[in-house]
């Protein structure tokens, strides 16, 4: 009989810079004991993909097939912006995950990427004397260059998130991805009707985060903001086809928790 494997998933979105515990939890337990477990966050892996120049480039490729009326000012202006964002958006990525903190000097210099409509809050920063000032100054002073520069490259892609948001998905966010779907509702319709509705560049790219062929899901949902991704995984997770034995052994996952819920200690 062939040894079980389990791969326990983050489904998107949750916080980006937080360390979710819930597949550690599980993933600990299991291997204690005697499954071969392993963990999978796809909220950063899908993140990844679409912040990356090929994700960028298959965003401009949906703002271009919108109508002129559609369009709006985070869309116009990454239209304008759009070779500045595919030249800039992996030295960003690559500074917010810890593996370029030189880079801090250019972005906190704030003419290194590109500021959207995101960027207007700092533009309207008044002093206490009732002048004009500078926001980050007044936030993070002459020591806090990295944090200046980490929030910078936040507000940097938060544009692009309202991007997706206004082209490609109205439910996206990093953080709250559809969670009005589930929020207190009385009844599943709505959800029913979202996980029904035709797949866009985010559901392709989930998609394609991780291609390995398990037999079963479990789904666990507890969190509003989660229940939506995570039922579309599960669904995306049903429609492969079950490891052949021309699978590599290596790819081969026979059980998937679909893992929600922080779990405690």
């Amino acid at each position: 009989m062939r040894e079980m494997r389990i791969l326990s998933i983050i489904p998107p979105m949750t916080q980006l810079n937080t360390p979710y515990p819930s597949t550690a939890y599980l993933t600990g337990f299991l291997r204690s004991r005697g499954f071969n477990a392993e963990q999978a966050d796809l909220s950063i892996a899908l993140a990844l993909k679409l912040l990356s120049v090929e994700g960028v480039q298959a965003i401009h490729r949906q703002v271009s097939t919108l109508p002129r009326k559609k369009h709006t000012a985070a869309t116009h202006f990454f239209t304008e912006h759009f070779e500045s964002y595919c030249t800039t958006i992996s030295p960003a990525i690559r500074f917010l995950q810890g593996r370029d903190p030189s880079l801090a000097h250019r972005i906190a210099s704030r003419r290194y990427l590109p500021e959207g409509p995101r960027f207007a809050s700092l533009e309207d920063y008044i002093d206490n004397q009732q002048h004009r000032g500078d926001a980050l100054d007044w936030a993070f002073g002459a020591l806090g260059l990295q944090d200046r520069a980490k929030h910078i490259a936040t507000l940097y892609l938060n544009d692009l998130a309202d991007v997706i948001r206004d082209a490609i998905d109205p439910r996206f966010e990093f953080v709250r991805y559809a969670e009005s779907l589930a929020a207190s509702q009385p009844a599943f319709d709505q959800l029913q009707t979202a996980l029904s509705a035709p797949h866009n560049l985010v559901d392709a790219s989930l998609a394609c985060t991780d291609t390995r062929s398990p037999v079963s899901v479990s789904t666990e949902l507890g969190a509003d903001q989660r229940a939506f991704s995570g039922q579309r995984l599960r669904r995306l997770s049903h429609r492969l086809k079950p490891p052949s034995k021309s699978t590599p052994p290596s790819s081969r996952y026979w059980a998937v928790v679909i893992a929600i819920q922080s779990c405690a200690p």
